[in-house]
Order: structure tokens, then sequence, then C-alpha cells
């Protein structure tokens, strides 16, 4: 690299950081709205509760929100060194912040790795590597996933993913010891990780060609990955994330394990298909900012692993562009993208298809980025100044020791109560544990609609010794005292 080249990238790479910090303050600020605005639904009420009642001694904590102990939900034991977050004033505002500022910082890592795989001895001359570092950054900067996957609650994708691109760095780089200590904090954020690690596994057997050692260490790391992800489900790890969501694929086997899901693919395949092809709209509209040039590369192995466990589940809403699941894609479609397009240039004399590569991927991400980003504040907030106003006046006016039943759309910071259920689905039976229960019942309130609450309404209304205490913007608080010997309250789903 000249000079001029390298002052050039140094400076395509100043520009690019400075507009993730940007991203940052903007992440940030959408946070504290968010917050503000009680925009927060059941996986933040899940993260929140756990984090608080381990800040608070209990390193065991039962989620109430899904009725079962927390660390069963889906392994995410890298919760308990977060948990203090949860409780910093004001309560679960920092989880939020911590989650923007992982974001920002895997666009960062990305965005650094290749600047090093721009000035290596190897790097085609045809790829000027100012404009490679400046395109990475785009690709970064203006996919609409990237922030909307921010402002969707919290999760510990972001974390793991950071983790995940840290050591994926230091594996290109050849430094093992900080591959294996990152791969082991990309585990601990649960069972989903492991195809990060096995992935990242395999990614490392495909660059290493004749090199015995590397090929032997990638081997262990994805074995390890695979590993992690069987032993957290064989302990009953992952009920936040079962595989019977995948038990289509094996004929509806009640108890289908990886093996017969696998061999169920193989053999009927147009299950599959039949899938797939009813969620066709989702998984273009996910690949949109990126393209698919990076799933072409050794680095799409995660991508494209991500990708298709993400499209095969039975819930479609896992394949979903704009929620946390599909974060992995970002940053290694990146840098598979930059790869494939110096790849193309080593073997293309004048450079043209590596260029071409690059261009109409930047081309997807630009028009993705003028169609969605605008719209994407508003899959998020939705909560109005008067219904939040009403939902804080609710929150302060219920005992602490209360147990209390909510509306998904704004169940999040209700995390920060002891005793609290989260009406996402219905049929639900609610358990009755204190002698007092409450219910916060918003129909058309909050950053998801929950219809069916408006049934709820009609059941909790005529309980005996129910009370309508404050109804205000869309909100209602009921208070009701249960018979003694009354174990469940069950509300039925709403009629079609």
């Amino acid at each position: 690299m000249s000079r001029r080249e390298a002052r050039l990238s140094r400076r395509a790479l100043l520009a690019v950081r400075v507009a993730l910090c940007l991203q940052g303050v903007w992440l940030v600020a959408f946070s504290a709205v968010e917050f503000a605005r009680y925009d927060l639904t059941y996986d933040f009420a899940i993260f929140f509760q756990a984090g608080l009642k381990i800040d608070h001694g209990d390193l065991s904590p039962f989620s109430t929100v899904e009725n079962i102990p927390f660390w069963r939900d889906h392994g995410g034991f890298l919760m308990w060194p977060l948990a203090p977050l949860a409780a910093l004033p004001p309560e679960g505002l920092w989880l939020l912040i911590a989650q923007d500022v992982a974001t920002v910082a895997i666009g960062w890592v990305t965005v650094d790795w290749i600047a090093a795989m721009t000035a290596s001895k190897s790097w085609p001359r045809r790829l000027p590597p100012a404009l490679t570092i400046a395109a990475a950054g785009v690709l970064w900067l203006a996919n609409p996933w990237v922030y909307s996957s921010a402002g969707f609650d919290f999760h510990l994708q972001a974390f793991a993913v950071l983790a995940l691109v840290l050591a994926a760095k230091n594996m290109w780089r050849g430094r093992w010891r900080r591959t294996a200590v990152y791969s082991a904090v990309t585990l601990l954020a649960g069972a989903v990780a492991g195809s990060y690690v096995f992935g990242l596994g395999v990614s490392g057997m495909l660059i290493a060609r004749r090199d015995r050692s590397r090929m032997v260490r990638s081997a262990a790391l994805a074995c390890a990955g695979l590993a992690w992800t069987v032993l957290l489900s064989a302990i009953h790890a992952n009920l936040g994330a079962p595989l019977s969501a995948y038990a289509y694929l094996a004929g509806g086997k009640p108890g289908a394990g990886v093996a017969s899901i696998a061999l169920g693919v193989l053999a009927h395949a147009s299950r599959l298909g039949r899938h797939l092809s009813s969620i066709e709209g989702d998984l273009i509209l996910t690949l949109r900012p990126v393209g698919i040039a990076g799933f072409l590369s050794p680095w799409g192995i995660v991508p494209l692993l991500t990708f298709l466990v993400d499209a095969a589940n039975h819930n479609s809403n896992f394949a979903l562009p704009y929620i946390h699941q599909p974060l992995p894609m970002w940053p290694l479609m990146i840098v598979g993208t930059v790869w494939l397009a110096a790849w193309l240039c080593t073997r293309d004399r004048g450079g043209m298809l590596g260029r071409l590569v690059v261009a109409i991927t930047l081309a997807c991400s630009v028009t993705s980025a003028v169609t969605l980003l605008p719209a994407y504040p508003a899959l998020w907030l939705r909560t109005t100044a008067a219904s939040a106003a009403a939902v804080r006046k609710i929150i302060a006016s219920i005992p602490p020791h209360a147990e209390v039943v909510v509306s998904d759309g704004i169940s999040g910071r209700f995390g920060s109560l002891e005793d609290v259920y989260d009406l996402l689905d219905f049929p639900s039976q609610v358990p009755l544990t204190r002698p007092t229960v409450y219910f916060v019942l918003a129909p058309s309130v909050g950053a998801e609609d929950t219809p069916a609450n408006e049934e709820a309404i009609a059941v909790v209304s005529h309980l005996p010794h129910a009370t309508l205490v404050r109804s205000s913007a869309g909100v209602f608080l009921f208070r009701w005292t249960p018979p003694p010997d009354l174990e469940y309250l069950y509300l039925p789903a709403p009629p079609r």
C-alpha cells in the first residue's frame, strides 16, 4: 500500500468511526424515548426481572414472566455479569444503553477488521482500500435492521455477536487464545450462540486449506459450539426456543431431536419448502440491505446458518428481519462480501467483477435505507405521551409485593416487580400467588398490539370482588381479591 493509499484509508476509517459514534448517539436517544414511553414488551420484562433479582442476591432467579427458572429460558448465563446494569437508576434503562453500545461496537470491530484486511500484503490493488472501508461502513450504517434490532426490547444477541466478531477477527489473525476466550463469551449468551461458534469453526476450516494446525483448532471450535447447543437442550436450558419448533420437519414427532429433524429434512424436503414459500416476502426483506454475496465466502457460514435456522422455525415471527434474531448475519455478511470482492479481483485482471459485487451490494443497501429506515421508529414507538403518563401513574400506585398481570405491549418495565405475568398468548392460565392481584390491560397501547386483551377486560371486570381502579388513555387498572382456594385464573381466547 502506498503512502497516499494509507492516508486515504486512515481518513476513511476515521470518517466511519465518527459516523458510528453518531449512530450510537441516535440509538441511545431512541432507547431513552422508548423507555420513557413504556414501549417495551415481554422479552425486556424477562431480562429486567432476572437482572434485578440477580443483583439483589438471588443467583437462581425464577422468571414469573415465563413461569420457569430464568436459566432455563435460553441458557443465557451472560445475564449474570450484566445484572448490575439492571439496578442502575433509572432501573432498566442501562440495559438498553449497554445493548446500544454493543451494537455500535459490532460495527466498529467489523470495519476495523476490514481495514486490517485492506492493509495486508495480499490485498489486491484493483480494490481501493479507502473505498472498501467506506463501503463497509455504509453497509453497516445504512442497514435498517441494525437499528430495529437494537430498538426491540433487550436481548443478549448484541453481546454475543460482538464477542463472535472479535473471535472471528482474532481467528483470521491467527490469535487462537483470544479466539477461544471470545468464543467462550459468545457461548454464554445461550443455546443459539452454539450455532454461531459452530459456524465460526466451519469458516475456520474452510480458510485453513492445508494448514493442519488451523484445521484442527477450527474443528475443535465447531465441535465446542455443537456440543454446547446439545448440552443446553439436554438439560432443558432452552425452553424459550425449543426444538419442538422444528418438529414438523420430522413429521411432527414428539421429542424430535437434531438428528431426526435433519433426517426429516433430507427425506421430506418439501415440508421445508412449503414453509419457506409461505414466508418468502420476509426472507427477501431480510436480505435486501446486504445482498447474497457474503454467503458465497467462507465467512458466510454463520449468516447462512442463522438465516436457515430462523427461516425454518415453525413460528414465522422468527423470520422477521426487524427483530434481534438475524443480528449475527450483518457483520459477517459485510466481511464476506468484501472477502469475495477481493478474491474475485485477484482472479480478474481488470478487477471488474470484484468492484461490481461491492457496487451492487451498496446499491441494495442504499435503496433499503431510503425505503425502510424512515419507517423503523414506528415499529417500536407506538405509545402516546398520554398513555405513557397513565402507565407511569399505574406503576407508582401498585404495591411492590402485589401480583400484577399486564398486557404484553407495555409489560417490559413491569419486570421491576417481583411477581409479574405477561398476557401474551390466549387462552392463558394465570397462577394466583398473592392475596391481591392487579390487572393492567391496554389492548391498543404499546410496542405490540394485544387485541385479545379486550376479552380479558370483559372477563376481569365480571370477576367477583374486582374493582376498576383507574382508566385513562386506553390503559385499564383492575384490583381483584381472588378466593383463597383458587390457584389459577383462566382467560379464554377471544371468539373469532
